[in-house]
């Protein structure tokens, strides 16, 4: 038996533009609210157990897609930037610019100033994805950039450092299928389902 996995990154956020926003919590924005209720619109996973970050864009994005009782999982979070969290990526150029340049030149293994590395996030999607059972389900899995990339490079085996080889769109579906011979993409970043 497989599990089917339908991983959809949360709609736009409000005041997110030129930060740096990993875990800083933030509400849907307007544009955000309509996004969801395209794909919703098109959503034929309305019964569909659901999981989703604990992170506000995240619950209220699933909350939109699902008819069902979300379970939360701070395990699917997007990467925590630490001291950077919320702050301009052109102060931290200005402020910060060692440490950033040090980052972005090993992002994968550096981690931000007290946050994490996307090795950390690829780490703790690898130990959530290890306690579902493959069961013949389907699961709505509502998360963010990060976190559904770092779940594609565990479960494809593929570098971490081809993570940003992988788009990911706001309220676009990624759906894998989870058996014990392994996992199967079946599509990417798709604006339906």
């Amino acid at each position: 038996m497989a599990l089917t996995l339908h991983f959809v990154r949360h709609a736009r956020a409000t005041d997110v533009d030129g930060r740096c926003i990993g875990q800083t919590d933030r509400e849907l924005s307007p544009a955000g609210v309509a996004e969801c209720a395209t794909l919703a619109a098109s959503c034929v996973v309305r019964d569909m157990r659901c999981i989703s970050s604990d992170l506000r864009r995240a619950q209220a994005t699933a909350a939109q897609l699902s008819n069902a009782t979300i379970a939360l999982e701070p395990r699917l979070r997007e990467i925590f930037f630490g001291d950077w969290e919320d702050r301009t990526w052109a102060a931290l150029e200005e402020n910060d610019g060692a440490r950033l340049s040090a980052w972005m030149q090993n992002w994968t293994a550096v981690r931000a100033p007290n946050g994490e590395s996307f090795a950390d996030v690829v780490l703790r999607m690898r130990e959530w994805l290890a306690t579902l059972p493959r069961d013949g389900s389907d699961l709505l899995v509502v998360a963010h950039a990060g976190s559904i990339r770092a779940a594609a490079v565990a479960l494809l085996d593929v570098p971490e450092s081809r993570a940003f080889s992988f788009a990911v769109d706001h309220v676009h579906v990624s759906t894998f299928t989870l058996s014990t011979h392994g996992a199967t993409l079946l599509k990417w970043n798709s604006p339906h389902f």
